[in-house]
């Protein structure tokens, strides 16, 4: 089922679905059915199009991460992060500590850690990959503190998960969260509505601690007042809307499997 899950998530990423469909229109164009391979050529490039300009990236995007806000607190128990910040496969070939898009799940816990001295502390990263399992990011943010400079005696690394519902019930079996306790969690603002239903899914009632956000938080126009600026017919949008569209299809999965007690949980 990991693995089926990752192949169907890879299969409806925007930019992989738009290059099968131009390799099936072009395969229909070399035979007889070539009247609707051009069609379907049509009809991508219509999308395409829409979706480069139309800002439905930053909508979809505006209303995951606006679901939780920082709450204002004084005394912090714990601080769970989630892993998702380091490039495995980078780190691996070049043999030293690589991040990517989401590094801010990391500064944000160099920079808690420092803010609340005496909160514990716990880096929840497996392996997502379904075919190697051999190399932990947990492992690779060992060394990336110490290169930092970092002491990390106080952080508890779980290194078993998988996905986001792993995450939640490794982190609690390490933790053991007492009634009354405030513990933060840190994960990039996209992904928060489905980290804090899986937290609640398994028992532990966190505070949404969101970073690294893709949207200003501002609204946006109906169509883009630069058009022909290079962030629009650039695959940056198609890549910000296969996010979103990742979360969205993660949450409805998550609550079919029971991994989370809602479909869109809320503060």
């Amino acid at each position: 089922m990991f693995v089926a899950s990752k192949l169907i998530d890879l299969l409806l990423n925007p930019l992989n679905f738009l290059f099968l469909w131009v390799l099936a229109a072009t395969a229909l164009l070399y035979g007889r059915s070539w009247r609707r391979g051009r069609a379907m050529l049509a009809l991508c490039f219509g999308l395409g199009l829409a979706l480069s300009i139309y800002p439905l990236d930053q909508k979809l995007v505006s209303s995951l991460e606006d679901r939780f806000s920082k709450p204002s607190i004084d005394h912090v128990d714990g601080i769970v992060v989630l892993g998702g910040a380091i490039n495995v496969p980078m780190s691996t070939a070049r043999d030293r500590p690589s991040i990517n898009e989401a590094a801010e799940r990391v500064t944000e816990m160099v920079a808690l850690m420092h803010r609340y001295p005496d909160a514990k502390v716990i880096f929840s990263g497996g392996s997502g990959n379904p075919f190697d399992q051999t190399v932990k990011e947990a492992d690779i943010l060992r060394r990336l503190l110490a290169d930092m400079g970092v002491d990390d005696s106080r952080v508890i690394y779980e290194d078993q998960s998988r996905n986001t519902y792993e995450n939640a019930l490794y982190s609690k079996h390490l933790a053991q969260p007492v009634e009354g306790q405030v513990w933060l969690l840190v994960t990039s603002a996209l992904h928060m509505p489905r980290a804090m239903g899986c937290f609640d899914a398994v028992g532990w009632r966190m505070n949404a601690w969101p970073v690294n956000y893709l949207s200003t938080g501002k609204g946006h126009a109906d169509f883009t007042p630069d058009i022909f600026t290079g962030h629009v017919f650039t695959l940056h949008r198609l890549q910000i809307f296969g996010n979103a569209l990742h979360e969205g299809i993660g949450l409805v999965y998550y609550h079919l499997r029971g991994w989370t007690n809602a479909w869109f949980p809320s503060p």
